[in-house]
């Protein structure tokens, strides 16, 4: 796959909703209000369709709700997670996932790297953190060789789903799902993703649909939106 060139992007205010529409998956958007942005090609390649078909989901919207209303307990603004602290683990509890959390970055092509560990999860460290103002971008793959990968069941996950994010200093940040779509690759909701947000925001993305043999690839994004009902403790807090 050919890697997309770094330009910046022209800042905008956050898009309404539209179930099973979206712009091109290959932008990464950093939140906050700065106009820098990354171009990127999320991909996701495993070796073999060993996943539950996939195919089953619809290629649009799953899921047309509503956003959250505001639950008590939430930071404030600027009382993230403490400065210097890691996200180090992940739970989705319905669906029985607890991985490790591992940083990703850009490699040289410049796209988004993935986790080399099937089983674990990869944090983008070039967009916020969990926890803070933004859409944090939290990827893991869907399937390996041989075993179900750490989000094989991510697109069972319904509005109202819980995830939790640990930090190395002992601190917790939950997060509830309030939507939930699955899109064609070549047809990524870029800024419904990776769009500026009102407030702390978690960004769940994995593979699905069919996959095409030819290019070893899952054909769509299974993507998960989240916000940020509570969080705090650890060491100092």
């Amino acid at each position: 796959m050919a890697n997309p060139p770094l330009r910046p992007l022209l800042p905008g205010a956050r898009p309404q909703r539209a179930p099973g529409t979206g712009s091109l998956g290959t932008t990464l958007l950093a939140s906050g209000a700065g106009v820098a942005a990354v171009l990127f090609a999320l991909t996701f390649t495993v070796l073999t369709a060993l996943a539950a078909p996939a195919s089953e989901v619809p290629g649009e919207a799953l899921v047309a709700a509503g956003r959250p209303d505001p639950v008590e307990g939430v930071p404030a603004s600027g009382r993230g997670p403490a400065p210097g602290a890691t996200p180090v683990r992940l739970r989705l509890p319905e669906i029985g996932v607890e991985a490790g959390i591992g940083g990703l970055g850009l490699t040289p092509d410049g796209q988004v790297a993935v986790p080399e560990d099937p089983m674990a999860v990869g944090w983008y460290r070039g967009g916020p953190r969990p926890g803070d103002p933004g859409p944090a971008l939290l990827v893991g793959h869907v399937d390996s060789r041989n075993a179900p990968g750490v989000f094989f069941r991510l697109r069972q996950l319904s509005p109202g789903a819980t995830a939790t994010v640990t930090y190395d200093d002992g601190s917790e940040w939950s997060f509830r799902v309030y939507d939930r779509a699955q899109y064609p690759k070549e047809e990524f909701p870029t800024d419904l993703v990776y769009g500026d947000t009102a407030g702390p925001e978690l960004r769940l993305v994995t593979c699905g649909g069919t996959f095409d043999s030819s290019l070893r690839s899952y054909r769509d994004n299974v993507i998960l939106w989240a916000e940020l009902v509570g969080g705090g403790g650890g060491a100092g807090r």
